[in-house]
């Protein structure tokens, strides 16, 4: 069965990795890093854009939780779709523009991108001198697959008074899946509009 699709929490279609894109981190890299948080690799992906730009709802939900934090996730936006399958992380955030219990619609703007919390700067060998302003401005975007009762792990968000599973806790991501099967529409489609920009082109100098 396909997964929900997603748009883009930033607000275009350039999800790829960088510099084609504006991906630094993918899902499961660094893995000698993430030991240090008890992990298997990193548990989603780095997106870099300029701080303070906005931030989308990838889909329609309720937000089920906010952390305003000095730590790990900083200010930190939890989403759950309305088709109760997976609940989506945005992390690291400057402005939170949205309560817990508010309902979100594909694009809204939820909030804004920030360093918060525990970041790295360009300097650092893993991140790839990548970061635009060389502070550490990010999203960390990340997806957790819901079950229930029988094949989750349970989670209480009781600003919300809701109680929610989470798939495979244990998998060494704490739960957290490759977003990348969530954007197949959205990148396949960047990269049918690549190709027939491409196609133009060649005619064009092909006619000359």
């Amino acid at each position: 069965m396909k997964k929900l699709q997603l748009i883009s929490p930033i607000g275009n279609k350039k999800l790829y990795r960088f510099p084609a894109g504006v991906i630094t981190q993918l899902y499961g890299e660094n893995p000698e890093l993430y030991k240090q948080l008890n992990m298997n690799g990193h548990n989603g992906w780095d997106i870099v854009g300029n701080y303070d730009s906005p931030l989308y709802a990838a889909c329609a939900g309720r937000v089920v939780a906010v952390k305003k934090s000095e730590g790990q996730g900083g200010n930190e936006i939890a989403i759950r779709s309305y088709d109760k399958s997976i609940i989506i992380m945005y992390a690291h955030c400057n402005q939170i523009l949205v309560k817990p219990g508010d309902g979100v619609a594909p694009r809204d703007v939820i909030g804004t991108m920030g360093n918060s919390g525990f970041v790295v700067s360009g300097g650092v060998p893993y991140w790839g001198g990548s970061n635009p302003d060389k502070k550490g401005t990010h999203l960390h975007f990340g997806i957790k697959e819901l079950g229930d009762v029988t094949n989750g792990t349970e989670r209480q968000y009781s600003d919300v008074g809701e109680t929610l599973y989470i798939k495979n806790y244990n998998n060494g991501f704490n739960g957290a899946v490759n977003p990348l099967p969530y954007f197949e529409d959205e990148i396949t489609g960047e990269v049918s509009l690549l190709i027939s920009k491409i196609i133009a082109f060649l005619k064009g100098r092909i006619k000359k």
